[in-house]
């Protein structure tokens, strides 16, 4: 069954990652954070429901452009000799990718005319994105015929084309206990699913063809497609301090999806993996993951009539997110050692070793008011790399990142209508990831067994623009 469930290493593709790993969050711009007074509140710290009154409704979107460029150096290919040295040309070279990705909001929160209790609303995702890779333009009709496949890029063997989508469904609550100090807690009914193509080899190798035994010289590069689907819960808490009316405090907790720390989705598997006999139908599979909690701290200054100043970072703990694991037995365990084998007693058919660290982020910024109704602001901030060189291919990489955000906010009709718009541009480190070798001194993961591949080893650069629009109207 090994052969059937191969693409599922691809399962999280390259994300349109604005802060650690591949958390999105970004709606409300400069204004989304532990202390705002906007909806976008039902997800950052649902106790800062409590700075609005009356009925509002909010509408957001997220619309980033992302580019990518992974180079992979001959050296991380398994068998640079393989098709009379065509391996090594085309496995290796720099694969691009240009993509656009959104982000929607959708929040409405209201008081009920009940003195300090509030009550949230919304729909947003925290999580995801999507990727899809650019095909060669520098091969010959010649190639193109010889190995059909190869066009699709060096990164091929991890990510073709991807869609990851964690929704969430909120409603939340905030009660102030007394002026100072808000209490609030969320419930979240949390949605994934997931879209992918990437090829794979029955042998785990990157060989354009199989190297010898009776079929020698025949393609061996297949192809897998993965949908699959699940449904977690998640809760959040959080507190709000306002000491005076200048100065608010806020942290919020956000749990992992699913509670207990593991999700799973359930779908559907069909590949052709050309050393095996293809399937005649789907097979059933289920992917086992665990996504972090998230701890959010924040401060608003309000220093005058014109000028408030902010701070506020969150850490994520992306060290629970250690393995990405199929079977296909639905609710099956899985469990894998730390060398990627299997636990005695569990049945993984393959699994991804991630291993990836805790991550923290932090920002700072302020608005400056040019009148009561016109508000100008700046930001900036930088976020730590969640991914680690052995965790770390072309459908899931992580680096250490800067951001550089301006926008304005503009109140009309008396304050009842408020619209917002933020430009933030993402500047990623250069990643290298180096090459690593397996017992026999070939490149390839560090892994053994259900976790073994292909070497992702190479240059990874990534840029990111993020627009941001939003429109409050209060009732």
């Amino acid at each position: 069954m090994r052969q059937f469930i191969l693409c599922a290493l691809s399962l999280l593709m390259c994300s349109s990652a604005f802060a650690s790993g591949f958390v999105v969050a970004r709606f409300g711009g400069e204004h989304g954070h532990p202390t705002t007074s906007n909806p976008t509140a039902l997800y950052y710290n649902p106790a800062a429901l409590s700075l609005g009154s009356g009925t509002r409704l909010f509408i957001d979107g997220t619309l980033a452009y992302r580019s990518v460029d992974y180079t992979r150096p001959l050296s991380a290919v398994q068998d640079p000799s393989n098709a009379d040295g065509a391996s090594g040309e085309l496995n290796a070279g720099t694969a691009t990718l240009r993509n656009f990705a959104g982000s929607p909001f959708v929040g409405v929160a209201t008081d009920f005319g009940v003195p300090k209790l509030n009550v949230g609303f919304g729909f947003f995702a925290p999580f995801g994105g999507g990727a899809s890779w650019d095909e060669r333009s520098d091969l010959s009709k010649e190639q193109r015929e010889a190995y059909p496949g190869v066009q699709d890029g060096a990164q091929r063997w991890w990510s073709i084309d991807s869609s990851l989508k964690v929704l969430y469904f909120s409603a939340g609550a905030s009660y102030q206990l007394h002026d100072m100090v808000s209490f609030g807690l969320s419930v979240n009914y949390v949605r994934s699913s997931i879209d992918t193509v990437r090829a794979r080899n029955s042998d785990g190798s990157d060989n354009l063809v199989q190297p010898n035994g009776t079929n020698a010289g025949e393609l061996e590069e297949g192809r897998s497609y993965l949908s699959a689907e699940g449904s977690d819960l998640a809760v959040g808490a959080g507190v709000l301090i306002t000491p005076n009316n200048s100065l608010r405090i806020g942290y919020s907790y956000q749990s992992q999806p699913g509670l207990s720390g593991e999700t799973k989705m359930q779908g559907e598997l069909w590949s052709s993996v050309k050393a095996t006999p293809s399937p005649e139908e789907a097979q059933e599979v289920e992917f086992h993951q665990a996504l972090p909690d998230i701890h959010r701290l924040g401060v608003t200054w309000r220093q005058s009539e014109k000028l408030e100043l902010r701070a506020f970072g969150d850490y994520v703990r992306w060290s629970v997110f250690k393995d990405q694991c199929v079977t296909s037995e639905i609710n099956a365990p899985c469990q894998v050692t730390a060398d990627g084998a299997a636990v005695e007693g569990t049945k993984p058919t393959l699994n991804i070793k991630r291993n990836w660290q805790d991550a923290f982020g932090v920002r700072v910024g302020g608005s400056y008011w040019l009148t009561p109704s016109v508000e100008l602001y700046l930001g900036g901030g930088y976020d730590s790399n969640a991914a680690t060189d052995e965790g770390t291919d072309p459908s899931l990489f992580d680096m250490n990142k800067y951001s550089a955000a301006v926008g304005g906010r503009v109140a009309l009709l008396d304050g009842a209508l408020v619209l917002a718009l933020t430009y933030t541009q993402v500047f990623y480190e250069t990643r290298e990831v180096p090459v690593t070798y397996n017992q026999n001194d070939q490149p390839s993961n560090p892994f053994s067994s259900t976790s073994n591949g292909p070497s992702a080893a190479g240059t990874y650069e990534q840029s990111i623009g993020v627009g941001n629009l939003n429109v409050e109207y209060r009732f």
